[in-house]
């Protein structure tokens, strides 16, 4: 039987964690992209989306459908972005970073597109925010107030919300001993739907 020979054994060890030094710096630099956002460059880690480097570049982008816990829809469209080379905005909550993008966040089209996007959500919305039991922890009533949008329609120019057809599609639901739903301050943002979903709750 041959005999090992521990220091061949060591030498062979220390060569290979050299090795493994010099290749780690590559592999991180291959695991981060870089990109600009609003003038400033910033690096994320591969597979981060537009809305990660936004947010880690100090700027801002509302939103209204994205939670971090469930995947991203992209319904509301609050989170625009232009992106240098693309023929249209893109949504940040889903689009993957690539290298060496372009992202702007903040041009005046970008800002008429949200404010007006506001004041389609404000038409269908009941002005009612000063009995809400969510006033100042609501999202749209935040970005109503940080987009300086007013509510233009009366109460009796709202859109009127249900279906004569279908009566049993209630607007608002007290069946449940913990949740009261009322679907006339629904802005279809879908989260209720991906929280239940991630329960096994039928929603």
């Amino acid at each position: 039987m041959n005999r090992i020979r521990i220091p061949a054994i060591k030498s062979a060890a220390i060569q290979m964690t050299k090795v493994i030094a010099q290749q780690a710096p590559a592999a991180i630099a291959n695991a981060l992209v870089n990109l600009r956002v609003d003038g400033r460059s910033v690096q994320v880690d591969k597979g981060a989306t537009l809305l990660d480097a936004i947010n880690k570049s100090g700027s801002h982008v509302p939103t209204l459908c994205y939670h971090p816990e469930f995947e991203p829809r992209a319904v509301c469209r609050m989170c625009l972005v232009d992106v240098k080379g693309s023929q249209k905005p893109l949504p940040a909550c889903r689009t993957i970073a690539q290298e060496g993008q372009d992202i702007t966040t903040n041009s005046e089209e970008l800002k008429s597109f949200r404010r007006r996007d506001l004041q389609f959500l404000l038409n269908r919305h009941p002005n009612d925010c000063i009995r809400c039991e969510v006033a100042g922890q609501c999202k749209l009533q935040s970005l109503v107030q940080e987009e300086q949008v007013q509510d233009m329609w009366p109460a009796s120019a709202k859109k009127v919300r249900g279906s004569p057809e279908h009566p049993e599609h209630l607007l608002h639901d007290h069946t449940s001993p913990s949740i009261f739903r009322d679907m006339d301050k629904c802005i279809e943002c879908g989260l209720c739907v991906e929280a239940c979903a991630a329960q096994k709750i039928n929603a």
